[in-house]
């Protein structure tokens, strides 16, 4: 049975935001309320609906899943850029304990949410190739050859794309990642990211 990677986690902060990053992605603990209180003007409007609330504060179209496997919003935060671009939104649904997925969007996403692994996938999302990624771990030479899109529910994984502007808005870069006891399957992270609609439609 493969085992699931271990790696030194590396971490950093971003603002409010505490970021560990080990091999199986990016996980992201909001160190208080400051971070969704003192962020965007948007957030401070606070209709209840994270997406919403963060496309009135950005240049850039915010996507929002019609579905999420049935896991429930547990988090919302995202890093503010220190280049000055754009706030990046994060929105995070289930736990670790169990599954997790969490949704990054930006222009330019300002960290690395979908961490180290294998390429195993580029399906067509919302008309854009996207790259999915398993976290296999590459220490373990039989497990690192033998990765595959499968992988993905046993030791987590990724998928990123970029998906298009509209009007005045530019595009946005998406990355879902979902991690846990019982990551998302390949089919299940595919089928939330091309549930992605703009919430100004």
């Amino acid at each position: 049975m493969p085992r699931k990677p271990h790696a030194k986690q590396k971490s950093f902060e971003i603002g409010d935001i505490t970021v560990r990053h080990t091999l199986a992605g990016m996980a992201v603990f909001v160190a208080g309320a400051a971070l969704i209180a003192g962020a965007t003007t948007a957030h401070a409007m606070g209709t209840g609906n994270p997406y919403q609330d963060h496309q009135v504060g950005v240049s850039y179209v915010v996507y929002q899943p019609t579905t999420t496997s049935g896991l429930a919003q547990t988090d919302t935060g995202g890093p503010v850029c220190s280049d000055g671009s754009d706030e990046n939104l994060v929105v995070t649904y289930g736990t670790r304990a169990t599954t997790e997925l969490a949704i990054w969007e930006g222009n330019p996403i300002c960290a690395d949410p979908d961490g180290d692994g294998k390429r195993v996938g580029r399906p067509m999302v919302l008309g854009r190739a996207s790259v999915v990624t398993a976290f296999c771990d590459p220490a373990d030479p039989q497990a690192w050859k033998g990765c595959s899109a499968k992988d993905v529910g046993r030791f987590g994984g990724s998928l990123d794309v970029t998906l298009p502007g509209a009007g005045s808005l530019s595009q946005t870069r998406v990355t879902l990642v979902t991690d846990g006891k019982h990551p998302l399957s390949y089919a299940a992270l595919l089928r939330v990211a091309r549930s992605m609609k703009p919430v100004s439609q």
